[in-house]
């Protein structure tokens, strides 16, 4: 198992993840979001690649519309 804190939160995963899978575990739509780990962006077309490892930040905005 490794920990990662997600937006802050402790999150315990069974292995090391891609983005990707992260996403789709907590069921996020990957279309309208920005990641960053441990304070770097990771580009949309490397969502499936990067993997975390333990101890690493996660951040995950969603756009949201409005005014």
């Amino acid at each position: 198992m490794i920990t990662v804190q997600l937006n802050g939160q402790s999150q315990k995963l069974d292995r090391s993840k891609t983005i990707q899978e992260i996403l789709d575990q907590f069921k996020i739509d990957s279309a309208a979001i920005a990641v960053a780990v441990n304070t770097e962006i990771v580009p949309r077309s490397k969502l499936n690649e990067t993997r975390v490892a333990d101890g690493d930040q996660i951040e995950i905005v969603q756009a949201r519309g409005g005014g």
